[in-house]
C-alpha cells in the first residue's frame, strides 16, 4: 500500500511538472528569407501544427523595410493562418518581417511561446547595374548613415540623414515619385547622431525613427505624424560612445523593440517597447567583447525568434546573441570578420534560406561575407578588396537576377563599390561609382518607379546626397510610375468639404478598370466613377458620410495591374 502511495505521488509529481504542450509553425509562404518574392503578393500562409483559437487581426504584424507596417484581412484554413495584403503595395527590394503574436494560442496549455518571426525579399526589377549621377543635394553638417523608407506614406521611398555635425536628421521627401528631392527638413535629436533605424514603433500606420548618438550617449526617437513630419518622442540613456542602433519584435509581443551599442562601456542596450512607441524596460547585456560597435537583426538558427549580431571593433569580430524566445539572449559565438568593422548588414546571399552577414573591415580595406551554415554559426568568409577605408555596407538586389548583391561605401575612397553575386554567394567587384570625397553610407530603393533598385549615397565631408540611377537617367518621369500606369494624388492630405484629385496615365490610354478609396484596413470605402484622366474624392463613404480621419489609399487597377496612393483625411 505503501509503494502504491509512493508511486502515485511520483506519477503526480511528473504531471505537475510536465511543460505545457507548445503551439508551432511547421511551414510558411513565402518561405524563410525567401528572395526575388513577387511585390504582387496576393497571400502570406503561416502552417500550424494546431487551429487557433483566439486569432485576430492584431495576432498578425506585417511590416517592411521601405514600405512600412501593412494592414490586411487574416482568416484560417484549417491549421493555416492566411494574411491578405491590403492596398498598399510592397515595394522593390523590401525585406518584409512577419510577426505572430505569443499570446496565439490553440487552447488554454497550447500557445506559441515567443511568438514566431520570419521575412522575406520582395523582388526588383532586372537592371543593368550601371549608373548615373542625377543630382546632388545639399544635407546638414556631417551626414553619416541613411534609411530610407516610405516616410510620408504616398507609396514611394524617401530619405532620412543623420548629421552628426547638425545633431539632428534630415528627412527628404521623394514627393514627386521621380527621386527627386525638393525639399529638406531637419529634425533635432541627440549629441552626434552616427546611426539610424526606422519602422513603425507605435503601429498607426507609418515609420518612425530612432538614432544612436555618440556623444550623447543616447538614444532619440521621433515620432511620425503619418505625413512625413516627425517629432521628438524621447531621449533614453544608452551608455558611453553609443554608436548603431537596429530593431525588431524581440519578445513576441508584436511591437518593435530597439538593440543599441555602447562602445565604451562594451554591452548593447535592449529597449523594450510598451506597445505605444515608448521604450521604459531597458536590459544591459554584457556578454560580448571589446568595443560593440555594429549591430543587426535576424533569426539566424531558424527558430522562429529574432537574434542579434554585433560587430566588436575593437577585436574584429562578429559576436552572436541568440533568443531564447523571451526576449532574453544568450551568446553563442564569435566569429572572425576583419579589422575595424564598422558596418553590418546580410540577408541570403548564397540562396540556402538563411541569413548571411556582410561587413566590412575599415582599416584593412575589405568587405566580408560570413555565410551561415544552417544553425547560426558562421564558419566561412568571403573576403574581397575595397577602396580605401570603407564606413557602410549594404545588401540588396541591384541587377535584379534574383540573388543578392552588397555595397562598399568607402570613405577616403570618396567611392561606392558595387559587388555583384553570381548566385552561389560569391560576390565581386563590378563597378564603383565616385562621390566628391567621402563615401560615407548608401541605401538601396526605387526612387523612380521602374521597378529596380537606385543608390542614395551621403557623402559626410562634402555635406551633399548623391542619388546614383540604376540604367540611363530618366527624363521626364511622370510621378508615381507603377508598371506601365502612373498614378499621381494631390493634395495628400485634406479637411471635411475639400478635394483631392487623382490623375493617371495609362499605356494603353484607356481609363482603369476600377478606382476606389480603401480603408487602411482594407475596406472599401468609396467606388470613384472615373473620367480618362482623373478623378475626384471628397472625403466621404458610399453613403455620403464623411470617413473617419486617418490615412486611406486611392487604388486604381486595370488588367492585372494595380497602383495606389495614400492620402490623409481630417474631419
Amino acid at each position: 500500500m505503501r509503494l502504491k502511495r509512493c508511486a502515485r505521488a511520483l506519477l503526480l509529481t511528473m504531471l505537475v511538472a510536465a511543460p505545457a504542450a507548445a503551439l508551432t509553425v511547421t511551414d510558411t509562404e513565402p518561405a524563410r528569407y525567401e528572395l526575388a518574392v513577387t511585390k504582387t503578393l496576393g497571400e502570406i500562409r503561416v502552417v500550424l501544427d494546431g487551429t487557433p483559437s483566439n486569432l485576430t487581426a492584431d495576432k498578425v504584424r506585417v511590416a517592411a523595410t521601405m514600405s512600412g507596417l501593412h494592414t490586411g484581412s487574416v482568416a484560417l484554413a484549417g491549421d493555416t493562418i492566411v494574411f491578405t495584403p491590403g492596398p498598399k503595395a510592397f515595394l522593390p527590394g523590401d525585406l518584409v518581417s512577419v510577426n505572430l503574436h505569443r499570446s496565439l494560442r490553440a487552447s488554454p496549455t497550447d500557445s506559441l511561446a515567443g511568438g514566431h518571426f520570419f521575412a522575406f525579399t520582395i523582388e526588383s526589377a532586372p537592371a543593368t547595374a550601371r549608373w548615373t549621377t542625377v543630382k546632388t543635394y545639399p544635407t546638414a553638417s556631417i551626414p553619416y548613415f541613411i534609411h530610407g523608407g516610405d516616410l510620408d506614406n504616398d507609396g514611394t521611398p524617401d530619405l532620412a540623414v543623420p548629421n552628426e555635425g547638425g545633431n539632428n536628421v534630415s528627412i527628404f521627401r521623394n514627393e514627386g515619385g521621380d527621386g527627386v528631392f525638393d525639399t529638406r527638413t531637419d529634425v533635432g535629436v541627440g549629441l552626434l547622431p552616427s546611426s539610424i533605424y526606422g519602422d513603425d514603433f507605435d503601429n498607426d500606420g507609418d515609420q518612425d525613427v530612432a538614432t544612436a548618438d555618440i556623444n550623447g550617449g543616447t538614444m532619440s526617437v521621433l515620432q511620425n505624424d503619418g505625413t512625413g513630419v516627425f517629432t521628438p518622442n524621447g531621449t533614453y540613456p544608452a551608455g558611453i560612445q553609443t554608436r548603431q542602433i537596429h530593431g525588431g519584435d524581440f519578445d513576441g509581443d508584436n511591437d518593435i523593440d530597439l538593440a543599441v551599442t555602447s562602445r565604451s562601456l562594451n554591452r548593447v542596450y535592449l529597449f523594450y517597447n510598451d506597445g505605444t512607441g515608448q521604450f521604459p524596460d531597458v536590459t544591459e547585456y554584457t556578454d560580448v567583447l571589446t568595443g560593440p560597435f555594429a549591430v543587426r537583426t535576424a533569426d539566424v538558427n531558424g527558430d522562429g525568434y529574432l537574434d542579434i549580431g554585433v560587430a566588436c571593433h575593437d577585436l574584429d569580430s562578429l559576436v552572436v546573441l541568440e533568443n531564447q524566445g523571451d526576449g532574453t539572449f544568450v551568446t553563442t559565438g564569435h566569429y572572425r570578420i576583419g579589422r575595424g568593422p564598422w558596418c553590418l548588414n546580410g540577408n541570403d546571399f548564397d540562396g540556402d534560406g538563411d541569413f548571411d552577414f556582410v561587413s566590412v573591415s575599415s582599416w584593412n580595406d575589405r568587405i566580408h561575407m560570413l555565410r551561415n551554415d544552417g544553425t547560426g554559426a558562421f564558419p566561412t568568409r568571403v573576403v574581397r578588396l575595397t577602396k580605401d577605408f570603407p564606413l557602410g555596407v549594404y545588401a540588396g538586389d541591384f541587377d535584379g537576377d534574383g540573388d543578392i548583391d552588397a555595397t562598399a561605401s568607402c570613405y577616403s575612397g570618396g567611392a561606392v563599390d558595387i559587388f555583384l553575386n553570381d548566385g552561389t554567394g560569391t560576390i565581386e567587384l563590378d563597378t564603383t561609382l565616385i562621390v566628391a570625397q567621402s563615401g560615407s553610407y548608401t541605401w538601396a530603393h526605387d526612387l523612380d518607379g521602374d521597378g529596380d533598385l537606385d543608390l542614395s549615397v551621403v557623402d559626410e565631408s562634402a555635406d551633399s546626397l548623391y542619388v546614383f540611377y540604376n540604367g540611363a537617367t530618366p527624363t521626364s518621369l511622370p510621378p508615381g510610375r507603377s508598371g506601365t500606369m502612373t498614378l499621381h494624388v494631390f493634395p495628400n492630405m485634406i479637411r471635411g468639404g475639400d478635394l483631392t484629385t487623382a490623375r493617371w496615365n495609362l499605356a494603353n490610354g484607356r481609363q482603369p478598370d476600377d478606382v476606389a478609396v480603401y480603408a487602411i484596413s482594407g475596406r472599401r470605402v468609396r467606388s470613384v466613377e472615373p473620367d480618362v484622366f482623373g478623378a475626384t474624392w471628397d472625403g466621404r463613404d458610399n453613403e455620403g458620410r464623411f470617413v473617419p480621419t486617418g490615412v486611406y489609399f486611392v487604388v486604381i487597377t486595370q488588367g492585372g495591374e494595380r497602383a495606389s496612393r495614400t492620402v490623409r483625411f481630417v474631419r
